[in-house]
């Protein structure tokens, strides 16, 4: 039997996909090391890797019954079952043209039967695999049931990844607004101008400390439009500064507030 051509494991939008989950080289994180388990114990085999396939490595994020973190890619039978929708089984690596050669065969750990469920994104890339390894052939290969099970797991691989990147792009645009928010504190006191806020839907009025010593509010003294803001602007700007605020509030104007 010809075995099919192996995708190209270099492709550049593959990598870039790759690289847009900061995964590799990252600690050991027991949501995929659950997963390894589960595979092993489903498979019934000694070996099971949630392997990212680099440009000059496949890179384990989670591994049992393996040693090396990560193998070169020339070592990697994980490469070979990129692109396909499906698992790639591998009765007996020493018998196919594409593995036995490879390093991981004719030598230690010997490993002979290979069966890898790749790991695709929502747009398609494969980013790897998650596979079972046995140091036996396995002419039989997997059950349906352990094929049905290791696919399961491998879209779990990737919830983990959506999950694992979420999070971290929350934590992103937190630490961003805590960086503006520093900025505004910053530019607030540099200046000496107030802050404050207008709710439209229930018209309450909030002043933060410099707006309330503008005006001679004590800290916990009641504040309103009519009373407190516009009682506090001089006589001869008062009916100015009404209608700057009630313009800036127009529906169908700018939202400028300019006095």
């Amino acid at each position: 039997m010809t075995a099919a051509p192996t995708p190209d494991p270099l492709d550049g939008a593959r990598l870039a996909a790759l690289d847009e989950y900061g995964i590799l080289d990252t600690p050991a994180e027991s949501g995929f090391e659950d997963i390894v388990l589960l595979a092993s114990q489903a498979c019934e085999t000694p070996t099971a890797l949630v392997s990212f396939v680099a440009k000059d490595r496949q890179w384990f994020k989670a591994r049992i019954g393996f040693d090396p973190c990560e193998t070169p890619l020339t070592q990697s039978v994980c490469a070979h079952a990129l692109g396909r929708d499906g698992i790639l089984v591998i009765p007996d690596l020493t018998r196919d043209p594409r593995t036995r050669d490879n390093a991981l065969v004719t030598g230690d750990p010997q490993i002979r039967f290979y069966a890898g469920a790749p790991l695709h994104t929502r747009d398609g890339f494969a980013l790897g695999t998650l596979c079972v390894i046995d140091s036996v052939p396995r002419p039989e290969g997997l059950t349906v049931r352990q094929t049905a099970t290791l696919t399961a797991l491998a879209r779990q691989v990737m919830v983990q990844l959506e999950l694992r990147r979420a999070i971290e792009n929350r934590e992103q645009a937190l630490a961003a607004r805590a960086r503006a928010e520093e900025q505004l504190r910053l530019a607030v006191e540099a200046t000496g101008i107030g802050i404050f806020d207008f709710d439209l839907a229930t018209g309450e009025l909030r002043w933060d400390a410099r707006v309330r010593a503008l005006f001679g509010v004590p800290a916990r003294g009641p504040i309103t439009y009519a009373e407190t803001y516009l009682g506090g602007v001089h006589p001869d700007d008062r009916e100015r500064a009404d209608a700057a605020v009630r313009a800036a509030m127009d529906a169908d104007g700018v939202g400028v507030f300019d006095t």
